[in-house]
């Protein structure tokens, strides 16, 4: 087995997360789901992403708005991606049924949707009308986190390599998290 760092779990981690997003597009793209040519775009949505850690803002956020037709398909309209203090506009942005997703574009947060969800539709969804300006739509990432040790053998003490460590979380989303193999000093 190959050993994997805690970075590369974390971007693994990030473009599963991701995953979503871009399944939801494809299948937009391909079923045709998109927006009449002649759809006014004077809407605007803004607002702030924030770390669960500390609530400082969290720059360089990829913040998607989707178009919700009802059929459940999302489509992608615009994106735009979050200033250093975490702020964003969107603009330009047609009347109608949308969500946002937010892709963090750093390791240290994980993707969301509206609401604090990961599954797209479970996502909140905003009605924006004609012209209107919606502030405050603002979102909370939560921080990634790392484990860290050393497997030995409990008679002897000695390291033990090439150990599947594996991290477990039970939660309505899943169960698994992540894994990392340990090294010959029997550290993951």
């Amino acid at each position: 087995m190959s050993r994997i760092d805690s970075a590369t779990r974390s971007r693994l981690h990030r473009m599963l997360a991701g995953l979503s997003a871009g399944v939801v597009a494809v299948a937009a793209s391909v079923l045709g789901a998109a927006l009449p040519a002649s759809a006014n775009t004077t809407a605007s949505i803004s607002g702030t992403v924030t770390s669960d850690l500390d609530g400082s803002g969290v720059a360089a956020v990829r913040v998607t708005v989707y178009s919700d037709d009802g059929s459940g398909s999302l489509a992608p309209i615009t994106f735009v991606e979050t200033a250093s203090d975490g702020t964003y506009t969107l603009q330009n942005l047609p009347a109608g049924l949308v969500t946002l997703g937010f892709l963090p574009g750093d390791d240290d947060h994980l993707s969301r949707w509206l609401g604090n969800v990961t599954n797209p539709f479970d996502a909140d969804r905003l009605t924006l009308g004609e012209g209107e300006a919606l502030t405050g739509v603002d979102a909370v990432l939560q921080r990634t986190g790392s484990m860290s040790g050393t497997v030995t053998d409990a008679a002897t003490g000695e390291p033990i390599e090439d150990v599947e460590v594996r991290a477990i979380a039970f939660t309505e989303e899943g169960g698994y998290v992540g894994s990392a193999t340990t090294g010959a000093d029997g550290s993951y």
